[in-house]
């Protein structure tokens, strides 16, 4: 007697359900039993722990699919009960009416495709299943939502506090180690009026630090000092509610803190580094800052590197000596009024070749749209013949995957013909009487206008001593190579646009 091939899978979605009766051995074991009996040979398993709810993230479900789809020999699948395969109609339907194989449960037995009475007890099971899981859903919600309503914290407790795994549900109690230390911070910082980089300072100094030992950052300071769980109130998406957890400062504590802070940020004047992000010192590598001094009653600004005076040789700048030397970025991209007219005439040869083309590109694009549309044709038309019988699951899946991999390769081609981009011709005209003018229009503007100016021809400059080494964007790029080699088809080249 040939013995009849079927694969297994097994599924827990808890932990309780891995170490209980619904363990993944405990499923292996009673599956294993059953095919013996009834003259069936798993020839493959598969296992996990997921939620079945829905398929996504189950990747040995998804294996457990495709092993069906690739092997036809393969009847069906056995599962421990209905709920351990899926928890929505849409799984075990496509099982059995698409894939036409058989699904074994234990505690009912063999579900056939071809069989209406047992498809449809499947079915129920399978909607028994779906509405359980979602009355779990709402029920958690509304759990989470109750505690929420109680001061009770759901997840990581904030920092000063700990789960205390005595009590359940479980409760907050507080870290004997870290909360006198949060405590500490917040009279620190009402003491001595403390900034917020201030505070994050102090707390490394002090010793603050996560579970794992790392130093807390400045949007942690902000968070611990903002928090309202340290006088008693838990923030939760339902809004403010009061705790049952151990305070650790004072409702006037919290609050005098959260006036510092806010004077703080209010007090604070900001003079803008407008060339933040774009100069760096070619002699270290290191970017370049702005610093404020005051000299008989005078305010100046300097610019140089983060490196110590002893590790880089460079002097400081001022910021207007600077702003004005950053003129021969500008001087590099200068076009005369002769180059100008030259590239103007090999501007006009070239929008004639665009023409032709993007015609001949535009029936390109034409014809493969028709040839991939064909292919779509071919896919339903193999699609429709398996449904009906007349081709094999073997014979279906090869031809749809050689015209999957055609029209692949069909849609490819199209999307690089219709990404080509051609250079902005008509705004290259502007972009050359611009060039003609450029240093002129730089000198003529304040620091701030200058600097905009930089960002938009330039990613970054190396200052040096005695010398300003610009890296251009494009199509600036290709002008400066112009002017040096005299190779000025690098202007015309693709993706060139003149910026806003």
């Amino acid at each position: 007697m040939t013995m009849r091939e079927f694969i297994a899978y097994y599924r827990v979605s808890s932990e309780e359900q891995r170490k209980g009766n619904y363990s993944l051995q405990t499923q292996q074991e009673d599956a294993r039993a059953f095919a013996g009996r009834n003259g069936i040979r798993i020839v493959e398993e598969f296992q996990e722990a997921h939620s079945g709810r829905w398929p996504q993230g189950r990747p040995e479900y998804e294996r457990a699919l495709e092993y069906l789809r690739r092997n036809p020999g393969t009847e069906g699948i056995i599962a421990f009960r209905v709920n351990r395969l899926a928890r929505n109609v849409t799984d075990g339907a496509y099982v059995l009416e698409v894939l036409r194989k058989s699904v074994v449960c234990l505690e009912y037995g063999e579900i056939r495709p071809d069989d209406p009475g047992a498809v449809l007890t499947f079915n129920v099971l399978l909607a028994v299943g779906a509405h359980f899981s979602g009355q779990l859903s709402a029920r958690v919600k509304r759990g989470h939502q109750a505690r929420d309503e109680r001061g009770g914290f759901i997840g990581p407790r904030p920092f000063g506090y700990l789960v205390d795994a005595s009590t359940k549900p479980h409760s907050t109690k507080l870290d004997p180690v870290r909360g006198p230390l949060v405590s500490e911070l917040f009279e620190t910082v009402r003491a001595r009026k403390l900034t917020l980089d201030q505070a994050t300072d102090w707390a490394r100094e002090r010793g603050l630090r996560t579970e794992r030992g790392k130093s807390l950052a400045r949007s942690d300071i902000h968070f611990i000092l903002t928090n309202p769980a340290y006088y008693g109130t838990v923030r939760t998406k339902y809004g403010l509610h009061k705790g049952h957890h151990e305070i650790i400062v004072s409702k006037k504590l919290f609050d005098e803190v959260q006036e510092i802070l806010t004077r703080g940020l209010a007090g604070t004047v900001k003079h803008g580094n407008y060339f933040k992000g774009l100069l760096t010192c070619a002699h270290c590598g290191r970017a370049l800052t702005l610093s404020d001094k005051v000299k008989g009653g005078k305010h100046y600004r300097y610019c140089h590197c983060y490196a110590p005076k002893a590790e880089c040789p460079r002097p400081s700048f001022s910021e207007s000596r600077l702003s004005d030397a950053l003129v021969s970025v500008f001087e590099g991209i200068h076009l005369a009024p002769g180059i100008s007219r030259m590239l103007s005439q090999l501007v006009e040869e070239s929008r004639a070749e665009q023409h032709d083309y993007q015609r001949t590109r535009a029936a390109q694009i034409l014809t493969l749209q028709a040839e991939l549309q064909s292919k779509e044709d071919e896919q339903h038309a193999a699609l429709r013949k398996h449904l009906r019988g007349l081709i094999s699951e073997d014979a279906y899946l090869r031809v749809t995957d050689e015209l999957s991999r055609e029209s692949a390769i069909v849609s490819a081609r199209i999307e690089g013909l219709s990404s080509t981009e051609l250079p902005a011709l008509e705004d290259v005209d502007d972009l050359f009487e611009l060039l003609e003018r450029a240093p002129q229009l730089y000198l003529a503007q304040d620091i701030q206008m200058r600097a905009r100016m930089l960002q938009m021809v330039t990613s970054n400059c190396n200052v040096g001593c005695d010398n300003i080494v610009p890296i251009y964007r494009k199509p600036f790029s290709g002008v400066a190579e112009g002017l040096e080699n005299g190779k000025w088809w690098v202007v015309l080249d693709s993706n060139q646009r003149l910026p806003d």
